[in-house]
């Protein structure tokens, strides 16, 4: 059915499209529902001509649709439709969905892997806002949006700062694109998430990093075997209470890294005002396009300079939502493996020495040195 010419047509076809009783019509409708009235004739050309209008009609309707969202982009509104998890449609936070966004940002950033942060929000019964379960492939397209960084985008392109609030920061976001395209991360199929606490983490005597191996942990060159609950649960303990300190702040605040931060964000929105002010000159005429290339090129350079520094930087304080909870203890016994291991990275090195004659587990065979 379409509208034309004020009317609605019903175009419709009858019986075996084989048989020689196979025929086509259409009818003239009063209103989408009804009443319709057939026509006594059909001519086959005039029934082409309101199809061709119809398909004319759609199209011109899509056109101007895109243009539209292109516009709105382009001046930073949020884009009509289906919202992004986190926002309603005008733009506004929904403080419940966007604290699940955070935490996805946060725990990927203190190198959780995109299975690992499905499963825990499914163990934690957090689902989807239509309902269903997380997947890696969802986590990844949460990842990979730049309007949680109050970024304005079209299809893939970013047009600048947007109206709405981010949910991150652009450092955190740039933090993450950088480890997204980090070849190591690829695989043949297998997960590249840690099963114990130890692995990668713990330290051996002879400066090896630790592996787990069955139900104990060695390293690489085999030094000596130490059993791994017994371990994993002493260094827990004792960061359970480091994070349990009412100091705790004072002792790991890194007043330099959020100052540099700081400038290098103001650096970049420099840059940006720059790029915008090129592209203006370009539409004035004053430049012409190879100017407006090799500027903007060297621009972005700039800007993506200024994203790895900060990449780098908050990649460093990947455990801080922990760190900086109300209440540490709960956050890290709350966390996924690769967080708990961020967060006693930061605050700790861990060495394991040779097994002692002791009877049971002897805690002066496990150094803890705080940072």
């Amino acid at each position: 059915m379409v509208r034309w010419a004020g009317s609605y047509w019903l175009f419709y076809s009858g019986n075996e499209w084989a048989s020689s009783h196979y025929a086509i019509g259409y009818a003239r409708c009063s209103s989408p529902a009804g009443p319709c009235r057939r026509a006594s004739t059909t001519p086959l050309a005039q029934v082409r001509m309101l199809a061709s209008q119809a398909r004319n009609e759609i199209k011109i309707k899509g056109d101007r649709q895109r243009l539209a969202q292109l516009q709105r982009a382009e001046k930073g509104r949020p884009a009509k439709g289906i919202r992004p998890t986190g926002y309603a449609l005008d733009g506004i936070i929904i403080p419940e969905e966007a604290k699940v966004i955070r935490r996805i940002f946060d725990q990927f950033t203190a190198g959780g892997t995109l299975k690992g942060i499905a499963a825990k929000l499914q163990e934690d019964g957090i689902t989807t806002r239509r309902g269903g379960w997380w997947s890696p492939s969802s986590v990844s397209s949460i990842l990979q949006n730049a309007r949680y960084a109050g970024r304005s985008v079209y299809k893939g392109q970013d047009l600048g700062p947007a109206t709405w609030k981010p949910t991150i920061s652009e450092a955190q976001f740039a933090a993450v694109q950088s480890r997204l395209a980090d070849p190591r991360r690829k695989t043949r199929g297998e997960s590249t998430a840690r099963k114990h606490l130890g692995s990668g983490l713990y330290h051996c005597t002879c400066g090896l990093r630790i592996r787990s191996s069955s139900r104990v942990y060695t390293c690489r060159a085999f030094c000596y075997y130490r059993t791994r609950q017994a371990i994993d649960d002493y260094v827990l303990a004792v960061i359970r209470g480091r994070l349990a300190r009412s100091d705790l702040r004072e002792m790991l605040a890194k007043p330099a890294d959020k100052t540099r931060l700081a400038e290098l964000a103001a650096e970049r929105k420099e840059l940006d005002h720059r790029i915008k002010a090129t592209q203006a000159d370009y539409d004035a005429d004053l430049i012409d396009g190879t100017r407006y290339k090799a500027k903007t090129a060297k621009l972005q350079a700039e800007v993506d300079a200024i994203r790895g520094h900060e990449a780098k930087l908050v990649a460093a304080t990947g455990p801080g939502a922990v760190l900086a909870a109300k209440d540490p203890v709960a956050a890290f016994d709350a966390a996924d493996l690769a967080t708990r291991q961020a967060v006693i990275d930061a605050v700790a090195t861990v060495t394991l020495q040779p097994a002692t004659r002791a009877r049971g587990f002897d805690p002066s065979s496990v150094a803890i040195e705080w940072r």
